[in-house]
């Protein structure tokens, strides 16, 4: 009986807090991606492979959107659970990560945008594993620790 209470009193505050916290941040671009990924999630699923293809990608991950942040996290930690990764981002912060692909992106934009139809998996995981080879990464944990990953 008292868990059943206690169980209905956290829902209660968490849907309290929940609201209370979608008031604060109305305005918030946050709230905005929130909104972006429902539509998103709307969308017929038919529609995968336009969704899929790095020209989808591009203008999000050029004004950077959350969603392309968090499709880059969503790859390095697919990468990382991997027992042959193609790429080995080590330490480097997610940022980083995303920065790569984005200046590599409009690279495309600007000088191929042909290239830019193809899965931005694909795109993503190619331009990764030439900056962040897993060879390197090995050879830096054995005592060269030039910083191979500015060039």
């Amino acid at each position: 009986m008292i868990a059943s209470l206690l169980l209905l009193a956290g829902l209660l505050l968490g849907g309290g807090l929940a609201f209370a916290y979608q008031q604060l941040l109305a305005d918030d671009p946050l709230v905005s991606a929130t909104e972006a990924q429902l539509t998103l999630r709307r969308r017929p699923a038919g529609d995968y492979e336009k969704l899929s293809q790095a020209r989808f990608w591009l203008p999000l991950c050029d004004k950077g959107d959350p969603m392309c942040t968090s499709y880059i996290a969503g790859l390095v930690e697919m990468q990382n659970s991997l027992r042959s990764p193609f790429f080995c981002p080590g330490s480097m912060r997610i940022a980083e990560v995303e920065a790569i692909v984005v200046t590599r992106l409009r690279y495309l934009g600007r000088n191929a945008p042909h290239l830019l139809r193809y899965p931005m998996e694909i795109v993503a995981s190619h331009v990764l594993e030439r900056q962040l080879p897993c060879e390197t990464r090995i050879a830096q944990a054995g005592g060269d620790h030039g910083d191979h990953l500015a060039r």
